[in-house]
Protein backbone atom coordinates (compact mmCIF):
# COMPACT_ATOMS: atom_id res chain seq x y z
CA UNK A 1 0.00 0.00 0.00
CA UNK A 2 1.49 3.29 -1.31
CA UNK A 3 0.56 5.00 1.85
CA UNK A 4 2.78 3.28 4.09
CA UNK A 5 5.77 4.25 2.23
CA UNK A 6 4.97 7.94 2.61
CA UNK A 7 6.28 9.21 6.15
CA UNK A 8 8.23 12.29 7.72
CA UNK A 9 11.10 11.32 10.27
CA UNK A 10 11.61 15.10 10.43
CA UNK A 11 11.02 17.83 7.49
CA UNK A 12 14.89 17.34 6.62
CA UNK A 13 15.30 13.68 6.47
CA UNK A 14 15.24 12.28 2.63
CA UNK A 15 11.52 11.05 1.29
CA UNK A 16 10.30 8.05 0.59
CA UNK A 17 7.98 8.80 -1.34
CA UNK A 18 6.70 5.97 -3.93
CA UNK A 19 7.74 2.99 -6.35
CA UNK A 20 8.86 2.36 -9.67
CA UNK A 21 8.25 -0.43 -11.82
CA UNK A 22 10.48 -1.36 -14.91
CA UNK A 23 7.72 -2.43 -17.45
CA UNK A 24 10.19 -2.91 -20.80
CA UNK A 25 13.76 -2.73 -21.48
CA UNK A 26 15.99 -1.09 -19.14
CA UNK A 27 17.29 1.76 -17.51
CA UNK A 28 19.25 3.78 -14.46
CA UNK A 29 18.47 4.88 -11.19
CA UNK A 30 21.06 7.79 -9.88
CA UNK A 31 21.06 8.06 -6.88
CA UNK A 32 23.75 10.41 -4.66
CA UNK A 33 24.90 10.04 -7.89
CA UNK A 34 26.13 6.68 -8.20
CA UNK A 35 23.88 4.72 -11.01
CA UNK A 36 21.79 1.35 -10.59
CA UNK A 37 20.53 -0.42 -13.14
CA UNK A 38 17.26 -0.73 -12.14
CA UNK A 39 15.62 -4.49 -11.90
CA UNK A 40 12.53 -5.90 -12.86
CA UNK A 41 10.97 -5.84 -9.24
CA UNK A 42 9.57 -2.88 -7.59
CA UNK A 43 11.70 -0.66 -5.92
CA UNK A 44 11.56 2.50 -3.68
CA UNK A 45 11.96 6.36 -5.17
CA UNK A 46 12.87 8.79 -3.24
CA UNK A 47 13.40 12.60 -3.37
CA UNK A 48 16.33 13.84 -5.62
CA UNK A 49 16.55 10.50 -7.79
CA UNK A 50 17.70 10.72 -11.60
CA UNK A 51 15.44 8.11 -13.42
CA UNK A 52 16.44 7.17 -17.08
CA UNK A 53 15.19 4.95 -20.02
CA UNK A 54 17.07 3.55 -22.41
CA UNK A 55 16.08 2.89 -25.67
CA UNK A 56 13.05 0.69 -25.58
CA UNK A 57 12.82 1.37 -21.47
CA UNK A 58 9.69 1.93 -20.66
CA UNK A 59 8.52 3.21 -16.35
CA UNK A 60 5.72 3.41 -14.28
CA UNK A 61 6.17 5.57 -11.11
CA UNK A 62 3.41 5.28 -8.52
CA UNK A 63 3.53 8.34 -6.16
CA UNK A 64 1.98 8.74 -2.83
CA UNK A 65 -1.27 9.68 -2.95
CA UNK A 66 -1.94 7.89 -6.16
CA UNK A 67 -0.60 10.01 -8.83
CA UNK A 68 1.24 8.11 -11.66
CA UNK A 69 4.12 9.01 -14.31
CA UNK A 70 4.56 6.80 -17.31
CA UNK A 71 8.36 7.40 -18.57
CA UNK A 72 8.60 6.60 -22.14
CA UNK A 73 11.86 5.39 -23.53
CA UNK A 74 15.21 7.34 -24.39
CA UNK A 75 13.91 9.82 -21.31
CA UNK A 76 15.28 11.30 -18.30
CA UNK A 77 13.65 12.80 -15.11
CA UNK A 78 14.96 13.88 -11.99
CA UNK A 79 12.22 13.94 -9.37
CA UNK A 80 12.48 16.64 -6.27
CA UNK A 81 9.83 16.71 -3.62
CA UNK A 82 9.54 19.13 -0.97
CA UNK A 83 7.21 19.59 2.19
CA UNK A 84 6.37 22.86 4.44
CA UNK A 85 4.27 23.01 7.62
CA UNK A 86 0.83 25.15 6.64
CA UNK A 87 -0.75 25.91 9.83
CA UNK A 88 -1.28 22.03 11.21
CA UNK A 89 -1.02 20.66 7.87
CA UNK A 90 2.05 19.49 5.46
CA UNK A 91 2.04 20.70 2.05
CA UNK A 92 4.04 18.55 -0.77
CA UNK A 93 5.54 20.47 -3.98
CA UNK A 94 6.33 17.51 -6.38
CA UNK A 95 8.62 18.85 -9.60
CA UNK A 96 10.12 16.54 -12.49
CA UNK A 97 13.17 17.82 -14.33
CA UNK A 98 11.90 16.29 -18.14
CA UNK A 99 14.20 15.56 -20.73
CA UNK A 100 12.36 13.28 -22.98
CA UNK A 101 8.75 12.33 -22.64
CA UNK A 102 5.96 11.79 -19.94
CA UNK A 103 2.21 10.76 -19.49
CA UNK A 104 1.45 12.00 -16.35
CA UNK A 105 -1.99 11.15 -14.29
CA UNK A 106 -1.92 13.26 -11.14
CA UNK A 107 -5.33 13.61 -9.21
CA UNK A 108 -6.48 17.05 -7.71
CA UNK A 109 -5.23 17.76 -4.51
CA UNK A 110 -5.02 20.98 -2.48
CA UNK A 111 -2.37 19.09 0.13
CA UNK A 112 0.12 18.73 -3.01
CA UNK A 113 0.94 20.86 -5.71
CA UNK A 114 2.71 19.18 -8.87
CA UNK A 115 4.58 20.90 -11.83
CA UNK A 116 7.03 19.25 -14.83
CA UNK A 117 9.96 21.49 -15.99
CA UNK A 118 11.81 21.10 -19.51
CA UNK A 119 14.72 23.41 -19.87
CA UNK A 120 12.29 26.28 -21.51
CA UNK A 121 9.15 25.45 -20.16
CA UNK A 122 7.22 24.58 -16.44
CA UNK A 123 3.98 22.74 -16.46
CA UNK A 124 1.63 23.34 -13.76
CA UNK A 125 -1.06 20.51 -12.72
CA UNK A 126 -4.18 20.70 -10.78
CA UNK A 127 -5.61 17.40 -11.63
CA UNK A 128 -5.71 16.09 -15.08
CA UNK A 129 -3.81 13.31 -17.61
CA UNK A 130 -1.35 15.05 -20.02
CA UNK A 131 1.57 14.18 -22.04
CA UNK A 132 4.88 16.82 -21.72
CA UNK A 133 7.69 16.08 -24.18
CA UNK A 134 11.17 18.46 -24.21
CA UNK A 135 12.25 17.09 -27.81
CA UNK A 136 15.04 19.35 -29.94
CA UNK A 137 14.51 22.49 -27.90
CA UNK A 138 11.33 21.98 -27.85
CA UNK A 139 8.50 21.56 -25.18
CA UNK A 140 5.15 20.19 -26.26
CA UNK A 141 2.05 19.22 -24.02
CA UNK A 142 -0.94 17.74 -25.16
CA UNK A 143 -4.04 16.98 -22.48
CA UNK A 144 -6.04 14.16 -22.57
CA UNK A 145 -8.52 14.90 -19.40
CA UNK A 146 -8.45 18.51 -17.47
CA UNK A 147 -6.14 21.43 -17.88
CA UNK A 148 -2.49 21.90 -17.62
CA UNK A 149 -1.30 25.20 -17.47
CA UNK A 150 2.53 25.79 -19.42
CA UNK A 151 4.59 28.36 -18.85
CA UNK A 152 7.66 29.94 -21.10
CA UNK A 153 10.71 29.99 -18.79
CA UNK A 154 12.41 32.98 -21.02
CA UNK A 155 9.26 35.53 -21.50
CA UNK A 156 6.95 34.23 -18.86
CA UNK A 157 3.92 33.65 -21.25
CA UNK A 158 1.09 30.73 -19.75
CA UNK A 159 -1.30 29.38 -22.17
CA UNK A 160 -4.14 26.81 -20.76
CA UNK A 161 -4.24 23.87 -22.60
CA UNK A 162 -7.87 22.09 -22.25
CA UNK A 163 -8.80 18.41 -22.80
CA UNK A 164 -8.11 17.54 -26.32
CA UNK A 165 -5.84 20.62 -26.85
CA UNK A 166 -2.29 20.86 -26.81
CA UNK A 167 0.57 23.39 -27.73
CA UNK A 168 3.78 24.08 -27.63
CA UNK A 169 6.64 26.34 -26.13
CA UNK A 170 9.81 26.58 -28.57
CA UNK A 171 13.38 26.96 -28.48
CA UNK A 172 13.60 30.82 -28.08
CA UNK A 173 10.62 30.83 -25.89
CA UNK A 174 7.34 31.30 -28.00
CA UNK A 175 4.22 29.59 -26.67
CA UNK A 176 2.25 28.52 -30.03
CA UNK A 177 -1.34 28.68 -30.36
CA UNK A 178 -3.63 26.09 -29.72
CA UNK A 179 -4.19 23.08 -31.56
CA UNK A 180 -5.98 20.04 -31.80
CA UNK A 181 -4.27 17.01 -29.83
CA UNK A 182 -2.38 15.16 -32.27
CA UNK A 183 -2.16 11.27 -32.04
CA UNK A 184 1.61 11.08 -32.23
CA UNK A 185 2.20 12.19 -29.34
CA UNK A 186 0.59 8.78 -27.66
CA UNK A 187 3.08 6.75 -28.94
CA UNK A 188 5.00 4.34 -26.66
CA UNK A 189 2.02 4.79 -23.93
CA UNK A 190 0.26 1.66 -24.71
CA UNK A 191 1.51 0.46 -21.02
CA UNK A 192 -0.19 3.83 -19.54
CA UNK A 193 -3.67 1.81 -20.38
CA UNK A 194 -4.25 4.88 -23.39
CA UNK A 195 -5.75 3.78 -26.28
CA UNK A 196 -5.51 4.47 -30.24
CA UNK A 197 -7.37 3.86 -33.26
CA UNK A 198 -5.87 3.54 -36.74
CA UNK A 199 -6.31 7.26 -37.32
CA UNK A 200 -4.70 8.57 -33.92
CA UNK A 201 -1.80 5.93 -33.93
CA UNK A 202 -0.79 7.56 -37.53
CA UNK A 203 -0.38 10.73 -36.25
CA UNK A 204 -3.33 12.67 -37.67
CA UNK A 205 -4.91 15.29 -35.16
CA UNK A 206 -7.87 14.36 -32.97
CA UNK A 207 -10.09 16.04 -30.65
CA UNK A 208 -10.83 14.01 -27.58
CA UNK A 209 -13.79 16.13 -26.41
Amino acid sequence: VLFLLFFFPNLNAQIITGNLILIEGSGVLYRDNKPKPIPKTKIIIKDKDLIQTKKNGKIKILLFGGDEIFLAPNSKIKFEEKVKIVGLAKKINRSFNLTGRLLAKVKRNLSRETNIRTVNAIVGVKGTDFIVEYVNENTRVGTIEGTVTMTSEKNKESIDIDSGKMSSVTSDGTVLPITAFSGDMMRDFEFAGERMNSNEASGEKIDLN
